[in-house]
């Protein structure tokens, strides 16, 4: 079975705050380097954005092979009254296997993030998948590398 699994962000209140971080770090930690070089940010400084809790991470886990296929990450951000998740981050393999997991990505911001709604930048290919899954194009990026 393949199931998308939230790393909760860091509880700076907690005895323990980074204890779900570095519990499954072994998971997402080989996912960055793929994450780092698509996003120009180093792979400390993703880090450093993990560990302060501003950008969080959800695992795509595969329970017969007990590791992660994907690694997504996002950062919320408010819009007015509501809150926005964007994903920043989306990186792994077989996305045709497990993009059937958006709905339970939706539930949990939905119920535990209290997200009124997703965004995310994508390429082409993603772009197809996800009108078909309710997602709607609201903008166009575009890129001139100078």
């Amino acid at each position: 079975m393949i199931r998308f699994v939230p790393i909760p962000t860091p509880d700076l209140g907690a005895e323990h705050p980074y204890q779900y971080i570095d519990g499954s770090r072994r998971h997402w930690e080989p996912f960055l380097g793929k994450i780092s070089r698509r996003s120009k940010d180093s792979v400390d400084v993703l880090l450093n954005k993990i560990y302060a809790g501003t950008l969080q991470l959800g695992l795509v886990w595969n329970d017969e092979k007990k590791k992660a296929c994907a690694v997504l990450g996002f950062q919320y951000r408010k819009e007015g009254d509501e809150l926005t998740c964007e994903i920043v981050h989306l990186t792994g393999r077989g996305f045709k296997e497990w993009g059937h997991l958006l709905p339970q990505l939706h539930t949990y911001l939905k119920e535990h993030v209290h997200c009124a709604s997703v965004k995310t930048y994508c390429r082409r290919g993603l772009e197809r998948f996800l009108e078909g899954s309710g997602y709607k194009k609201t903008h166009v990026i575009m890129e001139h590398r100078l």
